[in-house]
C-alpha cells in the first residue's frame, strides 16, 4: 500500500508537466476500468487519462484475465488497458490501435531460459500461449486463473515456469521466484485499449490520440522501468534477510587500479567500472562496504588476502575455472577482448591465429589471467613475465618481447597516457583472440556463495550499459592520438581553465541566486519567480514558523539559532517530496501537488522537533507554527495565498 501512495504521488507531480486538459464530448463522467491485481501499466495509464480529459475513473480488480474481459464484454466496465489484439476479440470489443508494449516475463525457481523448460503455465485466455507454442513448440502449455494458482502451480513442480504480464511481479519476487524480462525472446505483440463493442468509439479515439504523445509515451516508459527496479530492489534486499547475511557488518573491499576499471582519485573517491557496479550492488543490496584498498596495492596481494578470508569482495577479477577452485563469482558484468600487441611493422600478415606463434617471444604479467589464458592456449610454450603492465609495455618497445597481451582498455589507456606516439600495434591478422568476463570476487565459503549470488540479482537490474559507457573509448585512438600530439599542450591547458572558470563563475552566480546560503534550502527570490503568474489551484503550501526564535538567539547565541534553522530546514527536504523554500529569518515554506493525507502526514513528523546538539550536551524542544493551504478555487497570487494561511493561523491561536 505504502508503495502505491508513493506512485501515485509521483504521477501527480508528473502530470503537471502533462499538456492542457481537453474536453470530451461523451456526457458521462465516471467510467469503470477493468484492471487484474497491481496493474500499473493500466493505471498509470488511466490516471493520466483522467488528468487530462477532466473525467472519473473508478478501478475494478479482477482476480483473473479471463474474468476482466467478460467484465468488459458484458459492460460492466467500460474499458481495459493491456489487451492484445486477435480477430476473435474483435467480436466483442471495440479496440484502439496498440498503444504500448506488454511488459511479459518468464518467472521460475531458479534462473533458468525458456529454451530449457518442459512445462509452462500461462493466463487463461492470454495470447501468451499461442506465442509460447508458435516460438516453442515442444513446450507443454497449461492454464491458470489468477496469480495464486500460478504460485501453486510453481511450488508444486506442476510446471517448471510461469510466463505472465507485470501484474504478477510483485507477487512472485515476494514469494522468492526469479523473475526474467523476455520480451524479446517471444516477440510480445503490442497491446491496446479496448471498450465494450459499440458503447464509448469516439471516446476510445481520444484516449488512443492522448497515449500516442510523447509525453505519455515517455511517462509510461519511466514509470515502468522505475517500478520494475524498485519491486526488484525490495525483493533482493529481503533476500539478504533471508540468507542470513548480517546486513549491519561492513564488507571489506578492494579494487585494482587499473585503466576505465577502478581509478583512485585524489579525493579519496574510487571510479570506474568495476567500482561503480559494486558499489550500486552494495547500494541495491542495503549492504554496508568499505573500500580497504590502496591505489598502489598489487593485484598478487589483493587476491592472497581474498583466498585467505581476510577481506569479503575483489574486482575487478575475471573467470577462469582455475579460479573457481578458490574463489566464489558473481555472473559478468563488463566482456571485454583480449589483444595481440606488437611494435608496428613486426611481421605483418604472418600469423593468422595465436596458436601458430610457437617460435615468438609473448609477454604477460605475472599471475595474471592471461598467463593462464595463454598456457591453456600455448600448453608447452614458455611465456616471458612482468611484475607490471609498464613494465611488460617497456619490453615489447625495447625488443625484449616481440608480442604482449592487454585487454582493449588497456591499450587505449596506454596509447593515452603516453606522451608521445608509441610503435604499438594491435596484430590484424590474429586481432582480439579471446573474450573474456569480468566479475566480482568473494571468499571461497558460505557467506561468499550467497554474497555472489546476491550481487550477480543486483548486476541484473542495475544499468550497467550506462556505466561501462561513462568509461570505456572506443574511437580510432592511433589516428585521434597523432592530431592531439600536434597541439600545443599549454594552449589546450589554458583553455580548459578558462572553460572551467567560466562554468564555475556561472554556476556560483546562479546558485546564490536561488539558494539561501545559511540552510541550503530554496530562498524567497527562487519562490516568487515560481509563483511570479500565481499558485495553481491545486498546488498545497505548508507554512512553518520557529516560534520564539528570538528567545533561542538571545538564550543559547546566534549559532546555535543558526543550527536550529539549518536543521529545521534539512528535515523539511528529507521528508517533502517537493521544493522547501527560506521564505524569510526563521519562516519556510514547503510547496507539491501532494494530497491532503501526504501533507497531513508530512505535519505529523515535522512538528515533533527536538534539536540535539552532541557536543555541547544540549537539546530542547523547538516549538513550530504551522499553516496550510491544500487547494484554491482558482490560480492565486502568492501573497494573497500567504495571506490567507496567515489568518488561518490567527484564528487558530484566537480559538
Amino acid at each position: 500500500m505504502h508503495n502505491k501512495l508513493i506512485l501515485c504521488g509521483w504521477l501527480l507531480a508528473l502530470f503537471v508537466s502533462l499538456p492542457s486538459r481537453a474536453q470530451i464530448s461523451d456526457p458521462v463522467k465516471m467510467y469503470h476500468v477493468a484492471t487484474e491485481s497491481d496493474d500499473v501499466v493500466s493505471r498509470v495509464l488511466f490516471d493520466a487519462i483522467a488528468h487530462q480529459f477532466g473525467i472519473d475513473i473508478q478501478y475494478a480488480t479482477y482476480s483473473s484475465y479471463a474474468d476482466l474481459l467478460n467484465a468488459v464484454e458484458r459492460g460492466d466496465a467500460d474499458f481495459a488497458a493491456n489487451v492484445t489484439y486477435t480477430d476473435e476479440r474483435d467480436k466483442y470489443f471495440d479496440f484502439s490501435s496498440p498503444t504500448n508494449v506488454e511488459y511479459s516475463y518468464l518467472f521460475t525457481r531458479t534462473m533458468r531460459d525458456l529454451s530449457s523448460l518442459h512445462k509452462v503455465a500461462a493466463p487463461r485466455n492470454s495470447i501468451y500461449g499461442k506465442l509460447l507454442q508458435d516460438k516453442y513448440p515442444r513446450l507443454e502449455i497449461r492454464w491458470f486463473d489468477g496469480v495464486n494458482e500460478a504460485i501453486d502451480m510453481l511450488k508444486t513442480s506442476q510446471v517448471d515456469g510461469v510466463v505472465s504480464a507485470i501484474n504478477q511481479l510483485r507477487p512472485m519476487l515476494a514469494k522468492g521466484y526469479e523473475a526474467q524480462l523476455i520480451n524479446s525472446e517471444m516477440m510480445v505483440h503490442p497491446v491496446s485499449i479496448i471498450a465494450t463493442k459499440g458503447k464509448h468509439q469516439q471516446l476510445l479515439k481520444q484516449f488512443e490520440h492522448f497515449a500516442y504523445t510523447n509525453d505519455i509515451q515517455k511517462l509510461l516508459r519511466d514509470t515502468i522501468e522505475r517500478y520494475q527496479f524498485e519491486l526488484r530492489r525490495q525483493a533482493l534486499r529481503q533476500r539478504v534477510l533471508d540468507s542470513g547475511i548480517n546486513p549491519q557488518r561492513t564488507l571489506k573491499v578492494k579494487f585494482q587500479n587499473l585503466p576505465i576499471y577502478a581509478n583512485y582519485q585524489s579525493d579519496g573517491q574510487v571510479k570506474g567500472i568495476s567500482a561503480d557496479v559494486v558499489m550500486e550492488a552494495c547500494d541495491v543490496l542495503l549492504l554496508r562496504c568499505e573500500i580497504t584498498s590502496r591505489d598502489n596495492e598489487t593485484w598478487e596481494h589483493m587476491y592472497q588476502q581474498l583466498r585467505d578470508g581476510q577481506i569479503d569482495v575483489v574486482a575487478p577479477i575475471i573467470i577462469s575455472d582455475e579460479r573457481k577452485k578458490y574463489i566464489n563469482f558473481s555472473d559478468s558484468y563488463y566482456r571485454p577482448h583480449a589483444l595481440l600487441i606488437k611494435r608496428e611493422h613486426y611481421k605483418d600478415n604472418v600469423y593468422h591465429d595465436i596458436t601458430e606463434m610457437v617460435v615468438e617471444r609473448i609477454g604477460v604479467i605475472k599471475d595474471d589471467f592471461f598467463e593462464e589464458l595463454l598456457h591453456q592456449i600455448l600448453p608447452h610454450k614458455s611465456l616471458y613475465t612482468f611484475n607490471s603492465q609498464q613494465d611488460l609495455v617497456k619490453a615489447v618497445l625495447d625488443g625484449k618481447v616481440d608480442y604482449i597481451v592487454l585487454s582493449e582498455a588497456d591499450y587505449i589507456q596506454v596509447l593515452r597516457d603516453s606522451p608521445k606516439m608509441l610503435p604499438l600495434v594491435v596484430d590484424e591478422m590474429v586481432g582480439d583472440f579471446y573474450q573474456f568476463d569480468v566479475a566480482v570476487g568473494f571468499k571461497k565459503d558460505v557467506t561468499g556463495h550467497n554474497l555472489a549470488y546476491l550481487f550477480s540479482q543486483a548486476i541484473n537490474i542495475i544499468d550497467t550499459d550506462r556505466v561501462i559507457k561513462q568509461y570505456e573509448y572506443q574511437p580510432d585512438w592511433r589516428s585521434n592520438m597523432a592530431l592531439q600530439k600536434r597541439y600545443d599542450r599549454n594552449s589546450q591547458i589554458m583553455l580548459v581553465l578558462v572553460i572551467v572558470l567560466l562554468v564555475f563563475i556561472g554556476f556560483y552566480v546562479q546558485r546564490h541566486l536561488i539558494i539561501d546560503s545559511l540552510t541550503k534550502a530554496r530562498n524567497r527570490r527562487s519562490l516568487c519567480r515560481r509563483f511570479l503568474h500565481g499558485v495553481p489551484k491545486d498546488i498545497s503550501l505548508v507554512y512553518v514558523e520557529v516560534n520564539n526564535f528570538k528567545e533561542i538567539n538571545e538564550k543559547y547565541g546566534f549559532d546555535i539559532g543558526d543550527a536550529v534553522l539549518k536543521e529545521l530546514s534539512r528535515r523539511m527536504k528529507s521528508l517533502w517530496k517537493g521544493q522547501c523554500y527560506r521564505f524569510s529569518g526563521d519562516e519556510f515554506v514547503a510547496v507539491n501537488l501532494a494530497s491532503p493525507k501526504d501533507v497531513q502526514d508530512y505535519i505529523e513528523r515535522i512538528e515533533s522537533y527536538i534539536y540535539v546538539d552532541s557536543e555541547r550536551e544540549l537539546s530542547f524542544p523547538v516549538d513550530l507554527s504551522i499553516g496550510v493551504s491544500l487547494s484554491r478555487e482558482r490560480t492565486m497570487p502568492l501573497r494573497e495565498v500567504l495571506h490567507l494561511i496567515y489568518q488561518q493561523m490567527k484564528n487558530n491561536r484566537l480559538s
